[in-house]
């Protein structure tokens, strides 16, 4: 899925807001750069690409990547 982050905290967690307009919580463990790397923050309106997985307290996003101008085409 292709979203973007709508809301991110500085304790390491937010909110992404997919493109067909359902939120996944997210944690920035699940979030890699756009070279693979570890991120340390997301920022409300990167664009993301991402897989929705489950957890007891409902669906979240995982295997996050942040999209580059040139990997969002």
């Amino acid at each position: 899925m292709i979203g973007t982050v709508a809301t991110w905290t500085k304790r390491g967690f937010g909110w992404i807001k997919a493109d067909e307009g359902a939120e996944y919580w997210c944690h920035i463990k699940s979030c890699r750069g756009p070279d693979d790397e570890q991120l340390e923050i997301m920022r409300p309106g990167d664009r993301v690409s991402f897989a929705v997985g489950t957890s007891p307290k409902g669906p979240l996003a995982v295997r996050v990547q942040l999209l580059t101008e040139e990997n969002a085409k």
